[in-house]
């Protein structure tokens, strides 16, 4: 497998993993960076937050503004730990179909598919919390929000591509199992 361990990729600079994304490797690849796009959808949906907290005018939304920050954070956390994981997974998938062991390529297949399914709920979660958000959030940063929204939107589309791409390597009771959840 190309040397890509959990948690390496989140802890490049931005140009370093440019350049690895733009070399002539596996990973990362699109679902990588599908992941790190949401987590930039997510940072962008806190810095809005941030600059609502405790602002004048803006008391009577302090409540909201406290709970979509720790939803925004749990959730960027998340996608953060995605960059890695869906690298990992594309990898551990292709060096099972160099095994053609069935059963094992069922296995990674699972985990590839899993991945990007996390990422497309996750931006559907972006989505419905960041329409909120514009409700309340400082007007100055408005088009911050809505940034962040285009951006998780963006994922939807790749996130599928990548779920579709891997799951038909499974039984077709779990495929299907699956397809519904991206509806």
């Amino acid at each position: 497998m190309e040397e890509i361990n959990k948690n390496k990729l989140i802890k490049l600079s931005v140009e370093e993993y440019l350049n690895l994304l733009g070399s002539k490797l596996s990973a990362p690849g699109g679902g990588s960076c599908n992941a790190l796009v949401l987590s930039l959808a997510s940072s962008l949906m806190l810095m809005g937050l941030n600059y609502t907290l405790n602002k004048k005018g803006y008391e009577r939304y302090q409540d909201d503004c406290k709970y979509c920050l720790e939803q925004f954070t749990n959730l960027r956390e998340k996608t953060n730990s995605l960059i890695d994981e869906d690298a990992v997974a594309y990898l551990s998938l292709m060096d099972a179909f160099k095994t053609k062991d069935q059963k094992l390529i069922e296995e990674k297949a699972r985990y590839a598919t899993s991945v990007p399914l996390s990422v497309y709920e996750i931006a559907k979660t972006i989505i419905v919390y960041g329409k909120k958000v514009k409700e309340f959030v400082n007007k100055n940063l408005l088009s911050d929000i809505e940034i962040g929204l285009e951006l998780a939107k963006s994922v939807i589309d790749g996130a599928k591509e990548n779920v579709m791409l891997n799951v038909i390597y499974l039984p077709k009771k779990e495929q299907d199992e699956i397809l519904k959840r991206l509806k």
